[in-house]
């Protein structure tokens, strides 16, 4: 089949016979597909810009969800800096949200916390209006890398990574996970995360020399 999708969501396939002669004047009919239509923001009401909106599929019908893309892929959006975000391009049916930053999956204000949000879409439906409420990113580790000497350690590269509870889904999706870009360290051997979620981390160095 010949595929062709634009990007305000519109597709259209077109099945194809592949013989030994050239075929020209194909045509592809386009057709709208649904969209959904809203805005990011956390339990205190800011908005959340640059946070991923991604979509997942109803499971089969056996109550469960699964991702049509991870983080970056094409069935999600980027919230914009008022918090607001399009996804374009769904089939009809039942469809999940989840809302993901750099350090994955980020918890909803109310419960289940970890579910994705369901809607139910139907054929070439425009849904707006809608609101994702997520915990707060309001948290910040700081502090000092220092040498065995305890001077400052400057220049050192620090990463985070987020713990998750044993035997749980997180955990397993948390072992695919990078830990955070790292950070360098000042000259007084300083560094700083901000925009964390609730929850623990574990912090790793990796100094000079091949210190860590």
């Amino acid at each position: 089949d010949l595929v062709a999708t634009t990007t305000d969501g519109r597709k259209g396939k077109l099945a194809v016979t592949v013989s030994t002669t050239d075929q020209t004047g194909l045509v592809v009919k386009l057709e709208p597909r649904a969209s959904i239509a809203g805005k990011v923001v956390d339990e205190k009401g800011t908005v959340v810009a640059g946070v991923r909106v991604n979509a997942v599929d109803d499971d089969k019908g056996r109550g469960g969800f699964q991702f049509r893309g991870g983080f970056g892929g094409n069935s999600g959006a980027l919230s914009a800096l008022d918090g607001s975000f399009k996804l374009v391009g769904l089939e009809p049916g039942k469809i999940g949200l989840v809302v993901e930053d750099e350090y994955g999956r980020i918890p909803y204000k109310t419960e289940p916390k970890d579910k994705p949000q369901p809607f139910e879409l139907t054929k070439a439906q425009e849904l707006t209006g809608v609101t994702l409420t997520v915990e707060s990113r309001d948290g910040v580790i700081k502090g000092v890398v220092i040498n065995a000497d305890k001077s400052p350690a400057a220049d050192a590269w620090v990463s985070l990574r987020p713990d998750s509870p044993p035997g749980t889904r997180r955990e397993m999706m948390a072992a695919f996970m990078r830990p955070s870009e790292p950070v360098l360290t000042g000259a007084d051997g300083t560094f700083s995360f901000t925009r964390l979620r609730r929850g623990s981390y574990t912090i790793s160095v990796e100094g000079p020399k091949g210190a860590s």
